[in-house]
């Protein structure tokens, strides 16, 4: 692979990264802005002799670590794109964990772990 190449797939990695953050902090945000709705649906929790409070604030968990987790990306995009060394190992986890999301997470996983792990030009591109 050319170094050119090999640049322009880390950019492009870089985009999708953004692209994907972008989404999990929308989600994230959507899911704290329906927690009045989940109130509203207590009574049906209520019947499994989950009180109300444990739910909303697991649900207000949930919804600041999918937050989090899509700043993390936004911020190893950033690195991405500017080919930092420590971006790299960064998105190698993003990949292992994206193995999970079957089956287009697996792909792309399966694909960033090759490229970003394997590949002896782009492991180049993150010395400098």
């Amino acid at each position: 692979m050319e170094k050119e190449s090999a640049k322009t797939l880390v950019r492009v990695l870089s985009v999708l990264c953004y692209i994907g953050g972008s989404v999990w902090i929308i989600g994230g945000i959507v899911m704290l802005l329906m927690r009045n709705l989940m109130a509203s649906m207590m009574p049906r929790v209520m019947m499994y002799n989950v009180p109300s409070g444990i739910f909303i604030t697991a649900f207000i968990i949930g919804a600041s670590i999918i937050i989090a987790a899509g700043i993390f990306k936004i911020f190893v995009a950033f690195g991405l794109w500017n080919f930092r060394r420590w971006s790299r190992i960064a998105a190698l986890v993003l990949a292992v964990f994206a193995l999970f999301m079957f089956p287009i997470g697996t792909v792309l996983g399966a694909a960033v772990i090759y490229l970003l792990a394997f590949n002896k030009t782009m492991m180049k591109l993150f010395r400098n």
